[in-house]
Parts: structure tokens; sequence; C-alpha cells
């Protein structure tokens, strides 16, 4: 689904899916960069997603020589992405940590997470929080299929 791509003081990044992959960010003039996006974004309307450049088999840039892009020094971001498998666009968002120019703009993707068709994702969710009250009615159903087994016991025995 996902690909990350270094070369020498290139750092890049690609979306891949069966029939289409992208990341947020642009395609302008010969430079196509991801953006760093917050913790809490809503990916899903993201409203630049850049296809990569054809020179480096699609990727976007996250550095290239040190200083230009939109990923300076050290530290920690967040980048989003979508992609079809041919069901249909899904979104997801990637933690990447930025080893800096000491290690030639290395980076490495810490964590991921991406939503079915249709569904919204914001920057840093990992469950699904549009409906918080699935887990409970399932825990709730647990309990109540108990309760049920142990009220028909003690009715069959007399009790």
């Amino acid at each position: 689904m996902t690909k990350f791509g270094q070369r020498g003081a290139l750092a890049g990044f690609k979306a891949v899916g069966l029939r289409s992959g992208f990341f947020v960010g642009s395609d302008v003039s010969t430079y196509s960069f991801v953006y760093p996006l917050p913790s809490g974004y809503n990916v899903t309307r993201a409203k630049h997603f850049g296809i990569g450049e054809p020179l480096y088999s699609g990727f976007g840039k996250l550095a290239l020589l040190g200083n230009s892009g939109f990923f300076e020094g050290r530290g920690y971001n967040f980048i989003g992405f979508t992609f079809n498998n041919r069901a249909g666009r899904q979104y997801g968002w990637a933690r990447i940590y930025d080893r800096g120019l000491a290690k030639h703009n290395s980076f490495r993707i810490l964590g991921y997470a991406y939503a079915d068709v249709g569904e919204t994702i914001l920057v840093g969710q990992t469950t699904d929080e549009s409906s918080p009250g699935a887990e409970e009615s399932l825990g709730a159903l647990a309990l109540g299929g108990a309760g049920l087994t142990a009220w028909r016991k003690r009715r069959a025995s007399g009790r």
C-alpha cells in the first residue's frame, strides 16, 4: 500500500494501490512535495493530492539536498495519502521521523492507519471514532447473553 524511498540527498514517499495512489502534497512545476499535516487534520477533505514525479517513479519529495521541501531538520511529522484498490478511494496517514541532514535526509515511517472506502479519517486516528457505541453495544450484548443463559439455568432448576 505505501512505499518509502530514499536516494542520497533525496527522501520521498509514494502511496500505491492496485488502481491508484496519491499523497497530500503538490505537483507544481518540476517539484512534487509532500505536505506535513497537523494531528487531527481530516485527510478525506484534503484539497491537494500529488501524483509524484515520473523522474522519481512517482515519489513525492520529503526533502531534497537538505533544505528544500516542507520537512526541515529532525523531528516527528504526519503525512497523508489516498489509494484505490479497485473498491474506491481510501484515505490514511503515516507518522514519520525526520532523521535530519546529518543522516542524509533519511526518514522512517513509525506507524500508519487508513480508513475503509467511504469513511473519513483524521491524522492520528487509530480507532473508529465515528461510532463509539459499537464496542459498548457489543460488550452489552455479550453480558446480556451471559445473563440470559444464567436466567435460563435458574429457571430450569426451579429457583
